[in-house]
């Protein structure tokens, strides 16, 4: 059958029109693409004109490197009173830059932060340096406190015992040894300096010594060097130089320059005498004569004692 020919030509008009409505329905439906101001509830930019800068930040298609469908081929805007919105320059604005997108609360360097950086865990802050710092260190603060030591030396060339002088011995003597004064070690003895002023002790040491213009005589007395002694007619006594003219035998007394028996004649000063009697004699005091019979005692009799180096009652 054969339509009439208006018919034919309202049904592609018809087909037309739905498909019109179609598309317009398909875009009341599809969801608005916001521009960058929208987006961040900022005010909406005035629409490009001709490829003007209209003082957003969003470059214009005269901007953007690449070309939106309603863009010319030489990348400059349409001519039309409403401007166009880009696809390219809505999505590749500075508006939605990267950077805007992603904030300091996202950013790399946010979270790169002092407060989950390594260093607040790094082991400095534990090392020595901060526990132990090098003020307290002396070589540190001092590297040449080696040199500041006082190293002493012991002095102890030829001797045998006492002070090192730092502080230690040079040695020390066996039991039955004393150290002497110039650090020797000699047997123990009892210095014989009775009567004397220098020359030897007879255990190691010395008695005395003498000043200038003096000098020890031989029986341990200073005398001066400069002194003429006087002893004319003299056999004894002092010799005006601090000496003597001489010594009388023992028990004598020397008695103006003489020597003259006492009572003490003929005994032995230290050891004393048994006489013929068979009595013990003895001088006290060098001036005081003893006398003990050994024979009124009982089982006694005169003769050396030697635990008192002397003659006595045994």
């Amino acid at each position: 059958m054969k339509l009439p020919r208006r018919a034919v030509i309202r049904r592609p008009f018809a087909l037309l029109v739905g498909s019109l409505s179609l598309v317009a329905l398909i875009a009341a439906c599809a969801p608005t693409k916001l521009t960058p101001e929208q987006y961040y509830g900022g005010t909406i930019a005035p629409e490009d004109t001709d490829g003007a800068d209209d003082g957003d930040t969003a470059p214009d298609g005269a901007d953007s490197p690449d070309m939106g469908p309603s863009d010319a081929a030489d990348g400059a805007d349409d001519t039309g009173t409403t401007g166009d919105v880009e696809p390219s320059d809505a999505v590749d604005s500075d508006a939605v830059d990267s950077d805007a997108l992603v904030s300091d609360a996202l950013d790399s360097e946010a979270l790169d932060s002092d407060a989950l950086d390594p260093d607040a865990l790094d082991p400095d802050a534990a090392l020595p340096d901060v526990a132990l710092p090098d003020a307290v260190d002396p070589d540190a603060v001092l590297p040449n406190d080696v040199t500041d030591i006082h190293i002493c030396t012991a002095q102890c060339a030829g001797k045998g015992c006492g002070d090192d002088g730092c502080g230690g011995l040079c040695g020390t003597c066996d039991v039955d040894e004393i150290c002497s004064q110039v650090q020797k070690c000699v047997p123990k003895c009892i210095p014989q300096c009775f009567g004397k002023l220098c020359g030897p002790d007879q255990c190691g040491g010395s008695c005395g010594t003498c000043g200038d213009e003096f000098e020890c005589g031989a029986d341990g007395k200073c005398y001066s060097t400069t002194c003429v002694p006087d002893c004319e007619g003299k056999a004894c006594g002092d010799n005006g130089c601090s000496g003597t003219c001489g010594t009388c035998a023992q028990g004598d007394l020397c008695t103006a320059g003489q020597c003259i028996a006492g009572p003490c004649s003929g005994v032995p000063f230290k050891t004393g005498k048994c006489d013929e009697l068979g009595r013990a004699l003895s001088c006290f005091g060098g001036s005081t004569l003893v006398v003990t019979d050994c024979n009124a005692l009982e089982n006694k009799k005169c003769g050396w004692s030697a635990p008192a180096s002397a003659f006595s009652c045994i």
